[in-house]
């Protein structure tokens, strides 16, 4: 995924795109769209099952990646802009 996103930023100024824009637009929706059905596929269903969803996931990759010692969290002045 990273490199789709180097190669967005690095033809943007080429063919006058918003490449960052585009990349932030479409991982938001492949996020909304997997918590959609994480939430149909678990009603009904106790949260604390066995199963592992999709957020469960992406929160254990998110947690590999930082360093907790190192990050800091700043909340955005522009939430909702995008």
């Amino acid at each position: 995924m990273d490199g789709y996103k180097r190669s967005l930023e690095y033809i943007q100024d080429y063919i006058n795109i918003h490449g960052l824009r585009i990349w932030q637009k479409q991982v938001s929706s492949i996020i909304n769209e997997n918590v959609n059905k994480e939430i149909s596929l678990r009603k009904g269903i106790s949260l604390y099952g066995p199963s592992i969803g999709f957020m469960r996931c992406l929160a254990r990759q998110i947690a590999q990646l930082i360093d907790a010692r190192l990050s800091v969290y700043i909340t955005s002045a522009l939430r909702g802009s995008i």
